[in-house]
């Protein structure tokens, strides 16, 4: 049986050729355990999500960690016959994935990444463990660089007025929309975008000495890396609904009380146990000590109010039915909502 790496290849990137870093970081977390397992790139095999349910092959088993949306063109689940899966930080609350009981049931242990989808697996019968997501396993950088830099991650424009101009002189704004070459096999355009990501990752970890951003997955790998991470967003959603366990969630009524000067949040205790507990499940021996564990600490948090915005809402209704023309509207309008790429006043 060989080992799979779910990639987000020619459906996560738009008709412009743009991808989004943040959807393709969580391969790399994926790579990251298979290297501390000692599985070889030759074990390994890419599979495209638009193929989890048509798949067929080799018998393969699949770390599954990421955003599962329902889409009638390619519908993700129950998967193909040749998958094994492994949950281990799943999102989803699609009524018409989970309907799929069998499936479900025959899965064993369902790693959920936010309460939101615990909820609604729990709520099917399933059972579920609130996991977080994977990308909190990037290691920690040894030393932070002595003339760091402050990246400014598509952050809502309503932040700008309250970053001090002392952080705003050495700051630099940036997108993880990036543009990459078009290719006409997924295979090629699935390699551009991983280097484009890991291109993105490494200039944070060798850097940055402080994170502003609205991006989960910005916030999570540097806040992994032992990077100061501020999380701002004019209104959070159920995506982060684990995240706050690490990290503030800031609204604008209370970014004049940010504080601008934080330290790294250190998660290194609960990373090593994280870590056990993905190889277990990958191992297929899920420890469910840990397992309740780590479900336990998440579960502990303080939390805050999460809702999506309406125009969140529609984008997210439409992309279920319509993917091409939602693509449109999240790389041609939505985009503008973010302060990438603005010169400093």
């Amino acid at each position: 049986m060989k080992y799979g790496r779910l990639v987000f290849s020619r459906e996560f990137v738009s008709s412009s050729t743009v991808c989004n870093v943040g959807d393709f970081v969580q391969t790399l977390a994926i790579d990251l355990l298979y290297k501390e397992m000692g599985i070889s790139k030759e074990d390994t095999v890419d599979i495209p999500f638009q193929s989890l349910a048509t798949y067929k092959g080799e018998k393969v088993l699949l770390p599954l960690n990421g955003y599962f949306y329902y889409n009638r063109e390619y519908p993700s689940f129950p998967l193909s016959e040749d998958i094994t899966p492994v949950f281990l930080g799943l999102y989803t609350t699609s009524k018409e994935y989970l309907k799929h009981s069998s499936f479900w049931k025959n899965s064993g242990v369902i790693g959920c990444r936010d309460e939101a989808t615990y909820e609604a697996v729990k709520k099917h019968g399933y059972n579920a463990y609130l996991t977080g997501c994977m990308t909190v396993l990037f290691p920690k950088r040894e030393k932070a660089p002595e003339n760091g830099k402050v990246f400014i991650v598509d952050a809502h424009p309503s932040i700008d007025e309250y970053i001090p101009e002392n952080i705003k002189k050495n700051a630099e704004y940036v997108t993880h929309e990036i543009t990459v070459n078009d290719a006409e096999s997924v295979e090629t355009l699935t390699k551009e975008c991983e280097a484009a990501t890991r291109r993105v990752y490494e200039r944070y970890y060798n850097e940055a000495s402080l994170v502003i951003t609205s991006r989960l997955h910005c916030a999570s790998p540097c806040m992994a890396m032992g990077i100061p991470v501020i999380l701002v967003r004019d209104r959070f959603d159920e995506r982060y609904g684990w995240i706050d366990r690490y990290l503030h969630l800031y609204t604008p009524d209370e970014y004049e009380k940010i504080d601008w000067n934080p330290k790294p949040v250190d998660i290194e205790d609960v990373k090593k146990e994280i870590k056990a507990m993905a190889v277990s499940m990958i191992s297929r021996q899920p420890d469910l000590n840990l397992l309740g564990k780590i479900h336990a600490y998440y579960m502990s948090r303080d939390r805050k109010p999460l809702s999506a915005s309406l125009m969140v809402k529609g984008y997210l209704w439409l992309s279920r039915y319509c993917p091409s023309l939602a693509d449109f509207i999240r790389t041609k309008i939505l985009v503008r909502f973010t302060i990438s790429g603005k010169t400093k006043k």
